[in-house]
């Protein structure tokens, strides 16, 4: 049997095209390998987003005693207040506030709870004395439907 191509000039031919094809599949492999581990590393690690300033707890505040301790010893421990207004008779009202938001990065076919922790401290002062404080945190699981952005509280 006679072929009029020579089988030599074939295996240059023959032998690039499988090094592009093996190379093509692990290039494919390679890519759905990555798209698979970033995939599911959303799916596992939620964003979490702090808002306001430090989160501050109750253990945190128990240097507080009204009419003894001062607004520089306050700040001292605690850092500047979020938030400072100022009150007839030389009163001030200094808010320490934290908001948390822990969130899934992408929505799946099912309802996407969101969680949320708020703490806040007010602190009244009388000129530099502190006058009165109040402490209050809370938390909060909303429930999204990722169709139609609804929000629906979720008891706990």
């Amino acid at each position: 049997m006679s072929s009029d191509i020579p089988l030599g000039r074939l295996e240059p031919f023959a032998t690039k095209f499988l090094l592009r094809r093996i190379a093509m599949k692990i290039f494919k492999l390679s890519f759905l390998s990555i798209l698979i581990a970033a995939l599911s590393a959303c799916a596992v690690n939620p964003a979490t987003q702090d808002y306001g300033g430090q989160k501050i707890s109750r253990n945190e505040i128990k240097f507080i005693k009204k009419g003894v301790t001062s607004r520089a010893e306050v700040e001292a421990r605690l850092g500047q207040p979020t938030t400072v207004s100022i009150t007839p008779n030389d009163g001030r009202i200094a808010i320490y506030q934290h908001v948390r938001i822990v969130a899934p990065h992408f929505f799946s076919f099912g309802s996407e709870k969101v969680k949320s922790e708020r703490s806040s401290l007010q602190i009244v002062y009388q000129g530099s004395i502190v006058k009165d404080y109040e402490y209050q945190t809370s938390a909060s699981t909303t429930s999204i439907d990722p169709w139609s952005g609804k929000e629906k509280e979720i008891k706990e």
